[in-house]
C-alpha cells in the first residue's frame, strides 16, 4: 500500500476490501471520490458497473466469517455469542427484532447466537450476498417481508422455536416462549400484531399459558 495513506485511510481501505473483496487500488479510488466515507464509497461501488457485475464468492464469505469468530484457534469454524452480536451490529440488525431471527433461519443457526462456517457460507452464497453491504440490504428487506409473507413468517417462527430450546429439552420453557411470542406478534419488533385496539389476544394467550402452567396462581 502506498506510504501516502495515513493510518486511518489504510484502515478504511482494509475495511472496504473486506466488504467488497476488491483490490486496494479499487478501494482507494472509491474512497477518495467519496470523501473517505466508507459507507458512501461502498454504495458508490455497488452502483457502478464494476460492482454490479461482481460475482458471488465463497472466499469473500469465508473472509467475512473469519472476522467474527470468537476463538479462531479453538473453534475456527464457529461464530459464538460475542461474534454474532458484533456481526448483527455491522449489518444493522437489532437483537430484539424478528429480522434477526430471519437471518438465523437463513443461515441455519444451530442455536441462538451461533453460526457455523458451512451454513453461513452456503446460506449467503445461495442468495448471492457475498459482502456485508449486500447482507445489510437483504436484512433490511426482511422488515417488510416478514409481516407480509405468511409462509415466510411461519417458516422463521417454527425454526426459531426449534433453536430456542435449552440443551436436552424437547420443549421451550414458558419464559423463553413468552419472549418469542412478544417478539413475533408485535409490530414494534417487526412481527405481526396480534393484539387489536379492542381485543388483547396476545396478552390473553400468555395469561392463559401462565395459568395453565400454574404460574398464574
Amino acid at each position: 500500500m502506498p506510504p501516502a495513506y495515513n493510518a486511518r485511510e489504510k484502515q478504511m481501505i482494509a475495511q472496504f476490501v473486506n466488504f467488497t473483496d476488491t483490490k486496494d487500488s479499487v478501494a482507494a479510488k472509491f474512497l477518495k471520490s467519496s470523501g473517505w466515507n466508507v459507507e458512501r464509497a461502498i454504495d458508490a461501488y455497488y452502483q457502478s458497473p464494476q460492482g454490479a457485475s461482481s460475482p458471488g464468492s465463497a472466499s469473500s464469505l469465508n473472509r467475512i466469517f473469519d472476522n467474527y469468530r470468537d476463538s479462531p484457534r479453538n473453534n475456527p469454524d464457529g461464530i459464538g455469542i460475542e461474534g454474532a452480536i458484533k456481526y448483527f451490529g455491522d449489518i444493522k440488525v437489532k437483537l430484539d427484532e424478528v429480522a434477526c431471527l430471519g437471518i438465523a433461519e437463513l443461515l441455519r443457526s444451530p442455536s441462538m447466537g451461533e453460526f457455523t462456517r458451512e451454513s453461513f457460507v452456503d446460506g449467503w452464497k445461495n442468495i448471492n450476498c457475498d459482502t456485508l453491504h449486500k447482507q445489510t440490504a437483504w436484512a433490511a428487506s426482511l422488515r417488510s417481508r416478514l409481516p407480509n409473507e405468511p409462509d415466510f413468517f411461519r417458516r422463521v417462527y417454527r425454526y426459531t422455536f426449534l433453536i430456542c430450546r435449552l440443551s436436552g429439552q424437547r420443549n421451550l420453557t414458558l419464559d423463553i416462549a413468552t419472549e418469542q411470542w412478544r417478539l413475533f406478534f408485535s409490530r414494534a419488533s417487526g412481527g405481526v400484531s396480534w393484539n387489536t385496539a379492542s381485543t388483547p389476544w396476545l396478552d390473553w394467550w400468555i395469561e392463559f399459558m401462565e395459568d395453565k402452567s400454574g404460574r398464574g396462581q
